[in-house]
């Protein structure tokens, strides 16, 4: 071996060495732009290997590489706004001061830090959307600050972000509303947390999570509040919940607890994803739910409504939220097959008959979470049928 050809060869192994250093640095670092400096940095390598490879095969390869890095490249600086127009504005996730907030839960996947106040942020470019409070409790859940006598009829909500009230305060969620609103008829609690699904639901019943906060209260009604991509999220398709409890339909059609979904690979695959604003788009595109997935949901939420009424004698309700445009299929599959598993359903649209999936008033504007009039009004309208 020449000396030429030997130090060729020393060259690309720490040029390599290095690419794969500065790889791990970046994607473990959130950049605004992680994947166009990740793309930069194996695009310098492509290019080196193509003026100092001696091997035909490994310059034609390196330059097949190339190509694909600068399409790549390319389109992630098209997303972020670097060619030929002002910088397009990027909705940044939701901001919370405190970086312990989410804790890992062998049950849940993930639950909230107990005892926390946590200030919430979040821009859409340099537009502020939403700057609030959430104030978790000794138990891990939101608080209810409504102060209603002991005799009041204790009252459960269930769901995700919707129920928790992502992007408004304490005095702002559905359930502080609907408290707020029956005046001292109701004692509500909020076991709703963001990005949760019907699983972490059951899991919740049928692990007796919700007793602590209870106490000896036995709640006379559960309102768990939903949407139609509330099925893919049950069968582990959701990014932030690759550790959440993982239910399967037995032959009779009963929903088994297996273990969480432990998928690693994916999880981690995800997370880098979103890094990417192509990956992003990616996942935020709900997946098709097959019948077998809604089946899945509906068993789950079933199971649901049979344990709280077994261990409380209450009664069970599904707030049905109608989704995104596009969504009207599954929304219809969904309500059709709660309603012939004898659940009763209040359909949102009911309550909102003005709603619409864009209707700006009841969203917090340039994200999809409910606004606090949205809120309010629900909870006017729940108020009046209990």
């Amino acid at each position: 071996m020449t000396k030429s050809k030997s130090f060729s060869l020393l060259v690309i192994s720490l040029l390599l060495i290095m690419a794969l250093y500065a790889s791990k640095a970046i994607l473990h670092h959130v950049y605004k732009d992680t994947f166009i400096y990740l793309v930069l940095v194996w695009l310098t390598v492509c290019m080196v290997l193509v003026l100092l490879a001696k091997s035909n095969w490994l310059r034609l390869t390196a330059l097949y590489a190339g190509t694909v890095f600068v399409t790549l490249g390319g389109y992630e600086a098209y997303l972020a706004g670097w060619f030929f127009q002002p910088p397009r504005p990027q909705l940044v996730r939701a901001v919370t001061s405190n970086p312990t907030y989410y804790q890992p839960h062998p049950l849940l996947g993930y639950a909230l830090q107990k005892n926390c106040q946590t200030r919430a942020t979040k821009y859409y470019d340099k537009k502020l959307l939403y700057d609030v409070t959430y104030t978790i409790d000794a138990n891990g859940w939101r608080v209810v600050p409504y102060i209603s006598p002991d005799s009041a009829t204790a009252v459960t909500f269930f769901g995700c972000s919707y129920t928790f009230g992502e992007g408004v305060n304490d005095n702002e969620t559905l359930p502080y509303r609907f408290a707020e609103k029956s005046g001292d008829r109701f004692k509500v609690f909020n076991f709703g947390i963001h990005g949760y699904g019907p699983h972490q639901m059951l899991a919740i019943l049928e692990n007796e999570l919700e007793k602590p906060a209870l106490g000896a209260r036995r709640p006379h009604y559960a309102i768990y509040q939903t949407l139609p991509h509330h099925v893919s999220r049950c069968t582990g398709q959701s990014s932030w919940d690759q550790s959440g409890p993982k239910y399967v339909l037995d032959a009779q059609g009963e929903p088994i607890y297996t273990g969480p979904f432990e998928n690693l690979y994916r999880s981690n695959f995800m997370k880098i994803m979103n890094r990417s604003y192509a990956g992003r788009l990616w996942l935020a595109t709900t997946p098709p739910s097959t019948p077998a997935d809604i089946d899945l949901y509906v068993g789950i939420v079933k199971k649901s409504a049979d344990i709280f009424h077994q261990r409380y004698g209450g009664e069970f309700y599904v707030l049905l939220w109608p989704g995104w445009p596009g969504d009207e299929g599954r929304y219809a599959q969904v309500f059709a097959k709660l309603s012939a598993k004898q659940i009763r359903v209040i359909k949102v649209a009911d309550l909102l008959p003005d709603h619409n999936p864009g209707a700006e008033k009841y969203h917090i504007p340039l994200d999809t979470h409910p606004s606090p009039l949205a809120y309010e009004e629900i909870a006017e309208g729940l108020v009046k049928l209990f």
